[in-house]
Formats: structure tokens, C-alpha cells, sequence
């Protein structure tokens, strides 16, 4: 994870903060480290924020705030499990909701987002990424878990994702 987060970083010339964080118990002797991991991508002047938190959590968020847009750019995208993937008539893990029709093609043929469904089918990926108005703004916000092997491979496509929908929305 240090070796992808110094190298995304190196590429596009970005904030990297790497930190460790020591929980547990003193009288026990029982303790769990817990590593932080964080970039700030400047894109057309709005920041991507990522956070990968491996330890206790393993879990990961990346956020944007855009101007705030029409209420039908809401979107959610999110994923089926493997299991009711099996007993369902649509066999596509990505469930996008969208009421804006060229929001939804856009989803559909954007190339990041193609390898996104891909990951998913292949790995036990599940982000649920939402864009919508909150206090004035436009946020996108991608949370997902990483108790999985390929999660080394999500991160450039969620990027270019959130740099596509950043080039789509201003």
C-alpha cells in the first residue's frame, strides 16, 4: 500500500500524509497498529480526498465537493453480493441509480467505470458511491471495504472516475 500511495502521489504531484497509530490495551500488553493513509489530488482546483485506514477498520473513502448541481445529477452506485448476484434474473454486480439519462450513459461508457464493474465481478469489491447536494455542494463520496486481495487495482480507476465526473459537472 506505501508503494501505490508514494506513487500515485509522485504522478500527480499531490499531498501525502502516511501515518501509524498504536490502540490497545497497556495492561494486557495487547495492541493493534493502525495505518493511515492519505492523499489530497488537485484537479481543475477541487480536491480529491482518499483515505485508506488498514488495521482495526480497512476501510477507505474518497470525497469531492463540486458546486452544487440539479437535484436529478443524484446519483448512487452500489453493489450486489456474490450470493444474491447467483439468485437474481440481471447477473450485473453494479446497481446504478440515476434519474438524469446522460448521467446514466455517461456511467455506462465511461471507461474507469468499466473497470470498476469488472474489479467487482472479479474481486470481493463493493463501493457505494453516492453524489449528491449536501450544504451548499455537490459531494461524490466512494466508501468502500479493503479485506480484499486486488485492492491495490481500485484506486487509479475511482480517481480517474471522480476526475471524469469533476470534468462532467463544471
Amino acid at each position: 500500500m506505501h508503494d501505490l500511495f508514494t506513487n500515485i502521489a509522485e504522478e500527480e504531484n499531490c499531498e501525502l500524509y502516511i501515518g501509524d497509530e498504536k490502540f490497545g490495551d497497556k495492561l494486557r500488553g495487547t495492541f493493534i497498529v493502525e495505518s493511515t493513509y492519505q492523499l489530497k489530488i488537485n484537479d481543475k482546483n477541487k480536491n480529491i480526498l482518499i483515505q485508506h485506514t488498514l488495521g482495526a477498520h480497512e476501510m477507505a473513502e474518497i470525497t469531492v465537493e463540486l458546486p452544487k448541481q440539479s437535484d436529478s445529477m443524484k446519483f448512487t452506485i452500489a453493489t450486489k453480493s456474490h450470493i444474491s448476484t447467483l439468485f437474481s434474473r440481471n447477473k450485473d454486480r453494479v446497481k446504478i441509480t440515476c434519474k438524469n439519462l446522460s448521467s446514466a450513459k455517461f456511467f455506462e461508457e465511461n471507461d474507469s467505470m468499466k473497470l470498476i464493474r469488472a474489479i467487482c465481478i472479479e474481486a470481493e469489491f463493493e463501493p457505494y458511491i453516492t453524489g449528491s447536494n449536501e450544504n451548499g455542494s455537490f459531494k461524490i463520496r466512494t466508501d468502500y471495504h479493503l479485506l480484499f486481495e486486488q485492492r491495490n487495482l481500485v484506486l487509479r480507476p475511482l480517481i480517474n472516475l471522480c476526475k471524469a465526473l469533476i470534468n462532467r459537472l463544471l
